[in-house]
């Protein structure tokens, strides 16, 4: 049974653009795979720590003994064996100052962890230990940024992804929300409609 990781990254509510996008995408997969497993990641909620010196230190097996497990370590377990569960991966994003919010970031930076999601083969060379995964992007901005250099979210979390070993990663925008010469219902309708055929190709 195919195993959807859907994470919420908006620090807005009821407004959220990308709210709005990942609630259409779960509606849409639970009707394309009903009764499939879906774990819901809402960083909101989730309050996850950021990076600590005792974390970092116990990440690289450099902790004090008796001080291995630090909040940051455990959440990192919880998070990872999500991410390691999840067949399909649904980010929802939104753009925040050119790039991904702080509590993607902070998502990010208790994922990508060596031994666990990454790791040094034989010939000294880093590699990726999430083969195998797909991940949709849903992002969402204020202005129009694709293909300009001012986009640093897609090619970040391209990186990302990619440094775990995950190189199936589309991207569905939602641009020029904050413009009024867009059409936004029609924005929104080019998404679900992204949406939909994405669901449908799996």
């Amino acid at each position: 049974m195919t195993t959807l990781l859907l994470i919420d990254s908006s620090a807005r509510q009821a407004d959220s653009h990308t709210r709005s996008l990942s609630r259409y995408f779960s509606a849409s997969w639970n009707r394309r795979f009903p009764g499939s497993r879906v774990i819901s990641r809402d960083l909101v909620e989730s309050e996850l720590p950021h990076l600590d010196d005792e974390t970092i230190k116990a990440f690289y097996g450099l902790a004090e003994k008796g001080r291995e497990r630090t909040l940051g370590v455990s959440k990192s377990d919880e998070l990872i064996d999500e991410v390691m569960q999840a067949d399909v991966i649904c980010l929802a994003s939104p753009m925040y100052n050119f790039s991904v919010p702080a509590l993607l970031k902070a998502w990010i930076d208790l994922v990508v962890r060596g031994g666990k999601t990454y790791r040094k083969v034989a010939d000294g060379r880093l590699e990726g230990m999430c083969p195998g995964k797909t991940v949709v992007v849903l992002s969402s901005s204020g202005g129009v940024f694709s293909a300009s250099d001012m986009d640093h979210l897609c090619p970040y979390l391209d990186v990302v992804l990619g440094f775990m070993g995950i190189t199936d990663v589309e991207h569905i925008k939602l641009e020029g929300m904050a413009l009024s010469e867009t059409d936004h219902n029609e924005s929104r309708a080019a998404a679900h409609r992204a949406i939909d055929a994405f669901i449908d190709a799996l």
